[in-house]
């Protein structure tokens, strides 16, 4: 297959929201198997991108480029960190981090450490728990779908879904409005399927 592509019992397996879900499978038909390959750019069109993303985690075969995909999400809303705290760079060190350790030039915990330095000053994360405490702000929620960022390229593979609604909501509450945000995260999945011949 050259296409991403999930199915209807991944998505149960992974527990897929009801509602969400319910909207897919209404969109497939009632004859969609269980087992039928699902491409994403079907839940693309009947979900929207929010969804596509947290199909990360449900996928037949992922290819390595999500974790790009998913720190381009991330550092797209890194000016608006930047702008209310323009001496503070651990955001974009944690970025650039993430993508020497998907370039085998950095540790799993320098990642994790620059996740954490990210947000040091007003948030908590326990990996182990995987719970989360934070002051919001419009700053604060561009670092967390930074820090998340950093979560999913160590391994958690559902971090993908928080990165775009974090980036979303700050680019919301910049003003620059969460369709907006999602638009731009449509438009680089689909750069990154044509990229890649899957799409």
């Amino acid at each position: 297959m050259s296409e991403l592509h999930t199915t209807l019992r991944l998505l149960r397996a992974h527990q897929a929201c009801q509602p969400r879900y319910r909207v897919a499978r209404k969109a497939l038909g009632p004859t969609w198997g269980d087992d039928t390959p699902i491409p994403l750019s079907r839940i693309l069109a009947s979900n929207g991108i929010r969804d596509v993303i947290w199909c990360f985690c449900a996928l037949i075969d992922g290819p390595g480029w999500m974790r790009e995909y998913i720190l381009d999400c991330a550092e797209h809303v890194q000016s608006i960190w930047q702008k209310s705290y323009p001496n503070d760079d651990h955001p974009q060190e944690m970025i650039d981090i993430a993508r020497a350790f998907l370039r085998g030039e950095a540790s799993e915990e320098e990642v994790r450490v620059a996740a954490r330095d990210t947000c040091a000053s007003t948030y908590i994360y326990n990996f182990d728990t995987r719970t989360f405490t934070f002051d919001a702000s419009v700053a604060g929620y561009a670092a967390i779908a930074i820090f998340y960022a950093g979560v999913y390229v160590v391994g958690d593979d559902t971090a993908a879904d928080l990165v775009a609604y974090y980036a979303a909501t700050a680019a919301a509450t910049a003003d620059a409005g969460p369709n907006t945000e999602r638009e731009w995260q449509a438009v680089r999945f689909l750069e990154y399927c044509t990229r890649n011949q899957e799409i």
